[in-house]
């Protein structure tokens, strides 16, 4: 039986000509395909400017860079998500602050965020809060409605880290992207649902921010080569990756609505020990992330089946880096802390077949079947 993995990228032979066309041209970087792409992708999204970048790593240190956040300046997001998240905050010389997850959705709580900001203005802190960075987790979107009060309310900043929910909706039905935040941050990493390689974009409706974002996606350079005014990195997209991209992102409707149908799968089939994540019908399912009690007893039992799993995430104040810095303790997130524990991704990608789906789910049963 084969190796069924947690996730596969999937590449057609559609994909493969757009990339050999740009091996045959005479630009392999700087070309007219990372502009196509910014343009199909405000298309897709329905924001008014994309700019792509090398990874959603360096879409998320651009968007923090576009903050102007200073050192000792605050950014509230959530502990529950991958490390780069925090990290590109900690780039710019700003510290994070985690606000604990909602139990149900593992998404950043608002409760929890107005409380964080009530207890920094009761210390004095306030002054140093710059923004909040909401991350939609699994794919399922964030409460953006509640955060965009509190950040007006606030005089705040709102990113969304959107790498998860590429073709989601809010739960107005508006597309992920389009409204509320300020920033929104993408990865086409080959484990996300446009997969090039390596790539990632910032899109906003703000007309201040592309001019600024472009800059510093090309050395803090304006228009002219010469016009160095700030700062910035080479986090440019080449033109294979944007021609790859471009390919993917048509199939993109498609694979979400495959993925709903695998999510649909899982939820008749799993047994009722199984904390299924829940449903959502924005949710753009990047993971299917269930919850059980013998977390790393699973794990290691369908590894013995061939069957590949993930655990997303060991918070990010627990993480070994974080702790030796000192500032943020265990207990500090409950909520992200316990689920973490239990949390198990289940393989999930478009070109999963209903078969697969069967037998991972057969295996959870002989699992639970055994007693263990």
């Amino acid at each position: 039986m084969d190796f069924l993995p947690y996730v596969r990228h999937h590449v057609t032979a559609e994909d493969i000509a757009a990339v050999t066309q740009v091996l045959a041209s005479d630009r392999l970087a700087q070309g007219m395909q990372a502009g196509h792409l910014q343009e199909d992708l405000e298309t897709a999204l329905g924001a008014d400017h994309a700019v792509v970048c090398s990874s959603g790593t360096a879409a998320l240190h651009l968007a923090k860079m576009a903050m102007e956040l200073k050192p000792e300046d605050y950014v509230i997001t959530t502990p529950l998500t991958f490390c780069a998240t925090a990290n590109m905050i900690l780039a710019c010389g700003a510290i994070p602050l985690f606000a604990d997850v909602d139990p149900e959705t593992l998404n950043i709580d608002p409760a929890q965020v107005k409380k964080l900001i009530e207890e920094l203005k009761r210390k004095g802190e306030f002054p140093q809060l710059k923004g909040i960075l909401a991350m939609h987790y699994g794919g399922r979107p964030c409460d953006m409605s509640a955060l965009r009060e509190l950040a007006n309310e606030h005089g705040l900043w709102l990113v969304e880290d959107a790498c998860h929910a590429l073709g989601g909706r809010y739960l107005d039905n508006s597309r992920v992207g389009s409204v509320y935040a300020d920033l929104s941050c993408w990865s086409f990493h080959p484990a996300k649902h446009v997969a090039a390689g390596e790539g990632g974009a910032v899109t906003t409706s703000r007309h201040d921010l592309p001019g600024r974002l472009g800059a510093l996606r090309d050395h803090g350079r304006g228009s002219f080569s010469g016009d160095m005014r700030h700062l910035g990195y080479n986090y440019r997209m080449d033109e294979m990756s944007a021609a790859l991209a471009r390919s993917q992102l048509r199939r993109l409707r498609a694979n979400v609505t495959r993925l709903w149908h695998l999510s649909n799968l899982y939820d008749e089939q799993l047994p009722d020990g199984v904390r299924k994540p829940l449903s959502c019908v924005g949710s753009a399912w990047h993971l299917y992330p269930v919850r059980v009690a013998n977390r790393d007893g699973l794990r290691a039992f369908l590894g013995e089946r061939l069957i590949g799993t993930q655990v997303h995430y060991q918070p990010v104040h627990l993480l070994p880096y974080y702790q030796a810095l000192g500032r943020w303790t265990r207990g500090q997130c409950p909520v992200a802390e316990q689920a973490w524990s239990e949390l198990l991704s289940l393989p999930m990608f478009a070109s999963m077949t209903d078969d697969d789906v069967e037998r991972v789910c057969t295996a959870v049963w002989e699992f639970y079947r055994k007693g263990a």
